[in-house]
C-alpha cells in the first residue's frame, strides 16, 4: 500500500486500486506507521490526494496524517531560512558554505515542501585561501555559532560537528565522508572535491539563495551517503532522494570509477527506484551481484535492526549494538570495501575516543 501511495505520488496520477482492495482500518494503521517510520509521511498523502473516496482510510486517520503533512512543510519552510541565514552569515566572515542532499535536494521532489528532513548539512571551507584556509574557516563557523550562543558539539563525529540553529540541528562538515572508516571513502573523498563546483540555488517559497554541489557531485554522494546506512537505517527517504534525484538529472557516473561493489550498489539501488517506486528511468546496466537488489529491498523493509536502539539496561543495550554491528559488517560486505577485522577495530577506536556513546540509544 505504501509503495503504491508514493509510485503515485511520484508519477502524480492515482495509485493502483488493487494495493487498496480490502484494506481495513488495521492495515491503514499499519501503512500510516511504516510511512512515519521511513520519513515519507508528506510524499505519501500525495498519493493519498488521488484515491478515489471509496478506498480512502477513515476520517480520523486522515486528519492525523494531514496535520502531519502540514507539520513537514512547516518544517520545510524552516529548514529553507535556516539554511539561507547560515549561508548568508558565513559568507559575511569568509566561509563558503555547500548544503549538503536534504533541503536543497527537495527541489527534485514533485512538492518540494513534502521532502521530510531531519537536519541540515554544510560543508563549510575557505571562500578565499590567500587569506584563510579550509581547516581555519570550518573551525570559524563552530566559532561563529558559539559566539551566537549554540553549543557545538566537536565530538559528534569525526567528519563534522554539530550545532542547533533554531531548534534546528546543524551538520559542520570539515570532511564530506567518513573517511577514518572506509578506504574507499578516503578515495571517493578526493573525486568528491573536484567535481563539487558549487552552483546558487533559490530555494522554495522565499527560502532564499544557498550553494548546492554540482549532479555529478550528488550522483556519488548520494549514492554513498545511502550505502552507509545499508545494514541499519537504510529507508525508503533514502530511495526516495535518489529516484528524484536521476530522474531529474540523469545517472551522473565518471567514465573512469572501477569500484565495482560501489558500482554493483548503485546498480541494485537505481534498479529499486524503477521497480519499486515506478520512476521511469534507463537501466545503467552495470555489473551487479545476483539479486542484491532483492536483499537491499528486504533490508529496507524488514532489517532486524534500526539505527535507534529499542532497549533499555546497558546489558541490553550493549548486546543490541554487538548483534547490529555484526549483521551490518555481514551485509555491507556486498557493497563496500570493509572487512570484518577492519570493522570491529574502527568501532572500538570510536567508543574508545568517546565512551559515553557505548550505552547510548
Amino acid at each position: 500500500m505504501l509503495l503504491a501511495l508514493l509510485r503515485a505520488a511520484l508519477a502524480g496520477k492515482a495509485p493502483e486500486a488493487q494495493a487498496f482492495d480490502g484494506a481495513t482500518p488495521a492495515d491503514w494503521e499499519r501503512c500510516y506507521r511504516l510511512a512515519a517510520r521511513h520519513g515519507v509521511r508528506a510524499l505519501a498523502w500525495d498519493g493519498l490526494a488521488l484515491l478515489p473516496p471509496a478506498l480512502l482510510p477513515p476520517r480520523a486517520l486522515r486528519l492525523l496524517w494531514g496535520a502531519d503533512t502540514c507539520r513537514v512543510e512547516e518544517q520545510h519552510r524552516r529548514y529553507c531560512r535556516a539554511a539561507h541565514e547560515l549561508t548568508a552569515l558565513f559568507a559575511d566572515n569568509g566561509i563558503a558554505t555547500v548544503l549538503l542532499k536534504g533541503t536543497g535536494l527537495s527541489t527534485c521532489y514533485p512538492v518540494p515542501a513534502h521532502r521530510e528532513g531531519g537536519d541540515i548539512d554544510l560543508y563549510t571551507y575557505s571562500a578565499d585561501p590567500s587569506a584563510l584556509d579550509n581547516a581555519h574557516a570550518n573551525r570559524l563557523a563552530d566559532l561563529l555559532a558559539e559566539d551566537r550562543g549554540m553549543e557545538v558539539d566537536r565530538k559528534h563525529s569525526e567528519k563534522h560537528s554539530l550545532f542547533y540553529y533554531k531548534g534546528i540541528p546543524v551538520e559542520n562538515h570539515h570532511t564530506l565522508l567518513d573517511t577514518n572508516k572506509y578506504r574507499s571513502a578516503a578515495r571517493l573523498e578526493e573525486r568528491l572535491h573536484r567535481v563539487l563546483d558549487p552552483q546558487p540555488l533559490e530555494l522554495p517559497d522565499g527560502g532564499g539563495q544557498v550553494w548546492v554541489p554540482s549532479p555529478e557531485f550528488n550522483t556519488l554522494f548520494l549514492a554513498y551517503h545511502a550505502i552507509q546506512h545499508y545494514g541499519a537505517g537504510l529507508s525508503l527517504h533514502h530511495l526516495c532522494d535518489w529516484a528524484c534525484f536521476v530522474s531529474r538529472y540523469g545517472l551522473r557516473l565518471p567514465s573512469d570509477l572501477d569500484d565495482a561493489k560501489f558500482l554493483g550498489a548503485v546498480e541494485a539501488f537505481t534498479t529499486l527506484a524503477r521497480t519499486g517506486l515506478g520512476v521511469d528511468m534507463p537501466d545503467p546496466g552495470l555489473p551487479m551481484l545476483p539479486g542484491l537488489d532483492k536483499k537491499m529491498l528486504h533490508e529496507v523493509l524488514h532489517s532486524p535492526f534500526a539505527r535507534e536502539v529499542p532497549h533499555t539496561g546497558k546489558a541490553a543495550i550493549l548486546w543490541y549494538k554487538l548483534r547490529r554491528m555484526l549483521h551490518r559488517l555481514h551485509v555491507r560486505r556486498d557493497v563496500l570495501d570493509e572487512t570484518l577485522a577492519g570493522g570491529i577495530t574502527e568501532a572500538i577506536r570510536v567508543h574508545w575516543k568517546n565512551p559515553e556513546t557505548l550505552f547510548k540509544q
